[in-house]
């Protein structure tokens, strides 16, 4: 039985075209794509959208139940990747030379 998504979608037409164009990772343009997808009626279904799409249905769900929770653009966007800091990076690699420095003896790390 095809499931009709009951999602209210806030954002305007041409706000989701923005968001689109705005979007850096090919998964937040996909998430955006939806959501335009549904506003413009373009699909009826869950399974219709993620033949479109090119994903599963639950991933779909997924989705859109994130977004029905949460009404944000932030959560549209997504969130930035974590990375690390030059300051660890540089504590790192002293501990790494202090170590390799040390003489090769059994079962020193």
């Amino acid at each position: 039985m095809p499931v009709v998504p009951k999602i209210d979608i806030v954002e305007s037409v041409e706000d989701l075209k923005e968001l689109m164009k705005q979007q850096k990772s090919s998964l937040a343009y996909a998430k955006v794509q939806s959501l335009y997808f549904l506003k413009m009626g373009e699909v009826e279904t869950v399974r219709h959208l993620a033949v479109l799409m090119g994903r599963g249905e639950r991933t779909i769900h997924r989705w859109l139940s994130f977004y029905k929770k949460r009404r944000n653009r932030a959560i549209i966007i997504g969130r930035k990747p974590t990375r690390k800091t030059e300051k660890d990076f540089g504590r790192r690699s002293r501990s790494f030379t202090k170590r390799i420095k040390r003489p090769r003896g059994f079962y020193q790390l």
